[in-house]
């Protein structure tokens, strides 16, 4: 079984080291380093030969905190995926980390169980959106201007049903599957409509089409 590579990043040794034990104990996660802040973690991917699939990552550090530190992450190192672990869980907080790129913006005081789903998830579809983040994003679409236009980007019809897809957290090979398409061409479509939205990833595919009516909350299946 090939286990996806994990970094946890918190200024709490004591919970570094709990964090580590608990998902070790989970056959498809592999924790392959710990620091205590930005700092600490960038230095750690400068001299990793394979970076991490994904890092768990602290807002209130010293010397580097969770918000410059993604900005740094998602700049030099867009394909390790961003999961936020804390205790400030406020909806303008969530709503701006999403914005910057991260996959997934999760309480501290999640379950074990539900937070190694979600690194499973996260590695497999490229985001894990609660229902807690996904309704601060349709609230955030109700409360936008009138006045304020989106930009218009012409998306084709196969580029809408795959996006659609995307959003109710099917994997390429699935949507392979269901469309009778090969993955490669899944493939590109994907990084089409990442180009065509500006997104930075999966999570930023989702708020795109939540905010330009493409797709309905309702409809979302994300967990």
């Amino acid at each position: 079984m090939i286990r996806n590579k994990v970094i946890i990043v918190d200024d709490e040794k004591l919970f570094r080291r709990g964090l580590r034990y608990i998902l070790q104990s989970e056959p498809s996660i592999d924790v392959v380093a710990s620091a205590g802040d930005g700092m600490e973690l960038l230095s750690i991917l400068e001299e990793a030969e394979h970076k991490p699939d994904v890092v768990l990552l602290d807002l209130k550090m010293a010397n580097l905190n969770g918000i410059e530190t993604t900005k740094i992450l998602t700049k030099k190192y867009p394909e390790v995926k961003i999961a936020i672990l804390s205790l400030y869980y406020s909806p303008e907080m969530v709503r701006y980390m999403v914005s910057l790129g991260v996959s997934a913006f999760l309480r501290k005081t999640i379950n074990p169980k539900e937070l190694k789903e979600a690194i499973n998830k996260i590695i497999e579809n490229g985001s894990y959106l609660t229902p807690y983040v996904l309704n601060l994003l349709k609230i955030e679409k109700k409360h936008r201007s009138k006045n304020v236009r989106p930009i218009a980007i012409k998306l084709t019809k196969r580029e809408k049903e795959i996006l659609e897809l995307i959003c109710k957290q099917f994997t390429n090979s699935q949507i392979a599957e269901k469309l009778f398409l090969s993955v490669r061409t899944i493939d590109g479509h994907r990084l089409s409509l990442l180009s065509k939205t500006n997104s930075k990833n999966t999570a930023g595919l989702v708020v795109y089409a939540i905010a330009n009516n493409l797709v309905e909350v309702s409809e979302l299946r994300l967990i």
